[in-house]
């Protein structure tokens, strides 16, 4: 789809709210269809994405569960290779002091 068909797409509550309120009453009744056929739409949108969300969810998790595992496990590993490189330059400091004195 290409982006001006998305963009009218997602305007079409605003245009339709608009050409029903210039029917009823012309200036006035535009800008009311207007600001109804905006605010219908933000909320079809906002439920839309929301049921999306809370359907999708489950399934998410499950894709993402190995991952986020290999990422805990990854953060571990480096917290450890950490560890390891602070207790061996602090060891190394200690030599020099040693030698120095």
């Amino acid at each position: 789809m290409k982006i001006s068909d998305r963009a009218v797409a997602s305007m079409q509550p605003e245009i339709y709210g608009a050409v029903a309120g210039s029917f009823a009453e012309p200036g006035v009744g535009t800008a009311i269809g207007w600001a109804v056929g905006a605010g219908g739409g933000v909320l079809f949108d906002y439920a839309i994405n929301r049921a999306r969300e809370h359907l999708g969810r489950a399934e998410f998790e499950q894709v993402n569960r190995g991952e986020l595992e290999a990422t805990i496990g990854l953060q571990r590993d480096l917290s450890q290779a950490v560890d390891v490189w602070f207790d061996d330059t602090r060891a190394i400091i200690a030599e020099q002091e040693v030698a120095q004195k």
